[in-house]
């Protein structure tokens, strides 16, 4: 079974101090979302863990954000992303004083297109749109308000 997430369109999600948790492996979203490349009744192939198509708002007034995505692990179509977490389009992203954890991972082969975390196109050479992330969090406890962890480091083509 097929555990990605993927947004088609233009997605907005806002809370009033809550947060907003977007993984896999159990309820809590603890884990990553993970694709494992294959069709899936009406959904078509995709090799991507996280993958939003459309313009992206998260705002949670307070709340922690948290993205986590990983590619599938067998052979990416070539020519097709194998992400871990992308976005093809505009993305806003604001915790208020809340964190903020984007983290992805690709370990597909067979696509040139394999990264950790990919921003602004379906392309690496095309942006389609901008990025804002920010936090307001001063109590970081060692720990960013903002951090970006992409890892490609199993993929190979």
């Amino acid at each position: 079974m097929d555990g990605n997430i993927q947004w088609r369109n233009g997605t907005t999600v806002t809370t009033n101090g809550g947060a907003i948790t977007l993984g896999g492996g159990d309820a809590q979203g603890s884990g990553y979302a993970l694709s494992n490349g294959t069709t899936q009744g009406t959904k078509a192939v995709s090799f991507d863990g996280f993958r939003s198509w459309g313009a992206v708002t998260l705002t949670s007034n307070g709340g922690d954000i948290t993205i986590r995505g990983a590619s599938t692990s067998g052979a990416a179509t070539a020519g097709w992303a194998a992400w871990g977490v992308g976005f093809d389009a505009a993305v806003t992203i604001n915790s208020g004083t809340g964190k903020i954890l984007i983290d992805g991972k690709s370990t597909a082969s067979g696509s040139v297109y394999q990264f950790g975390v990919a921003f602004n196109g379906y392309h690496p050479d095309v942006a389609t749109g901008s990025t804002s992330i920010t936090s307001a969090n001063t109590n970081t406890s060692g720990i960013p308000a903002i951090r970006i962890l992409g890892d490609s480091s199993g993929a190979s083509n």
